[in-house]
């Protein structure tokens, strides 16, 4: 069976806990500060891209766990995408792309530590990211997203200061964690209670017969608990 999975546009130590913290408080502030500026939506264009290409990865991640294979994915330039599979668990597979862009935000808070916080954080984004693109991006428009992505995350992450870079880091994060939110509280108000049209809510209904609408909420809890832990793991974390 070949399915397909889409994203869609509606959306201690000199880097101790504390001054980590106020990066992050930071980015938040700044995120606050580009909430609803028209031409800030220019200069998140390139987040926005990131964080279809960690949706469609969760995908495609779920089902090579659960023993399916993944054809391709496929991003528009519109900051949709889509991620076509055969076999593996569907169960895993539905949520895993708007569960799994909150738990990429989250992870990279938990890498918040230490002095080379930042340039871990971007690092490993980097790698994770240029496998994701090398290995089963299959249109130009998204194959140079992420290859540009991942040039541009490496970069960063060699070139940039450390203070710069955990700011980056903790941008990067906070605006993952916010817009894999947004996409949820999207999908609740676009989706209802019958298994109508083409989303990933939608496709669950179709596996167990329960709304569309609870899937979308379940998987917004979930992706809410899933950063607050990160946010409060950052908090109690010691010096």
């Amino acid at each position: 069976m070949s399915l397909t999975w889409e994203s869609g546009a509606v959306f201690g130590a000199p880097g101790g806990r504390h001054r980590v913290l106020g990066y992050a408080v930071a980015a938040a502030l700044v995120t606050l500060l580009l909430w609803g500026q028209p031409w800030a939506a220019w200069l998140l264009y390139p987040l926005r891209l990131l964080v279809t290409l960690v949706h469609e990865g969760g995908h495609a991640l779920a089902t090579l766990v659960t023993g399916g294979s993944v054809e391709r994915i496929l991003v528009q330039p519109d900051a949709s995408g889509v991620t076509f599979s055969r076999g593996g668990w569907a169960l895993a597979i539905a949520p895993a792309g708007y569960i799994g862009a909150a738990a990429y935000g989250a992870a990279m808070l938990s890498l918040m530590r230490g002095s080379l916080a930042g340039r871990r954080a971007l690092y490993t984004s980097a790698i994770l990211l240029g496998l994701l693109t090398l290995l089963f991006v299959r249109n130009l428009f998204g194959f140079a997203a992420g290859v540009g992505l991942t040039v541009g995350l490496a970069a960063a992450g060699r070139y940039l200061p450390a203070p710069a870079a955990i700011f980056l880091s903790s941008f990067l994060a906070v605006q993952c964690c916010l817009n894999a939110l947004l996409d949820l509280i999207g999908l609740v108000f676009s989706t209802g209670l019958l298994p109508s049209g083409h989303n990933d809510a939608v496709l669950m209904a179709r596996l167990i017969p329960l709304p569309p609408i609870l899937w979308a909420l379940l998987w917004s809890i979930a992706s809410a608990l899933l950063v607050w832990s990160a946010v409060r793991s950052l908090w109690n974390r010691t010096p």
